[in-house]
């Protein structure tokens, strides 16, 4: 199940609305994103003690992308998660003020990531969703919010 009480595919449910990923993919990604400066452990260690500075850091690295390639996919799939695991807990808060702190085109792309999975649902359920996601989380996705908006990277 995706926040709340969202359709969702069974595939889907296991937290990786980017694709399969295995540790080995995941230690590719963190080795990649570590030769452009960011050190995933250390950064989202940070995240999870409630650090909006490193999880803006977090954000800005999704600049780095200009396909959903196996990076850009792992990256997502850890925002998935981290989405999941810290707004179980602790709300929005950490999002919110992360974006915030970021300009405008890190916080389409990082709104983007975040929103993805909600374009994975299929097309009769989408509307239902979307519409659901945008009320449970309207500091995360306004009203002037648009999926991909300006962003080749989702087109």
């Amino acid at each position: 199940m995706l926040m709340g009480t969202l359709y969702v595919q069974p595939a889907q449910d296991d937290g990786r609305p980017f694709g399969p990923m295995s540790d080995r993919d995941f230690e590719a990604f963190e080795r990649y994103a570590a030769s452009h400066g960011l050190d995933v452990e250390g950064e989202m260690t940070k995240v999870y003690a409630g650090d909006s500075d490193a999880f803006a850091r977090v954000f800005q690295f999704s600049m780095r992308f200009s396909r959903l390639d196996a990076q850009a996919r792992a990256y997502g799939n850890l925002l998935y998660s981290t989405f999941l695991n810290i707004m179980e807990g602790r709300g929005d808060e950490v999002f919110v003020a992360a974006l915030q702190k970021s300009p405008e085109d890190v916080r389409q792309r990082a709104r983007d990531f975040f929103y993805y999975p909600m374009r994975k649902v299929p097309r009769k359920h989408r509307a239902e969703n979307e519409a659901e996601v945008r009320r449970q989380f309207p500091r995360m996705f306004p009203p002037d919010y648009e999926f991909g908006k300006n962003d080749a990277l989702f087109d």
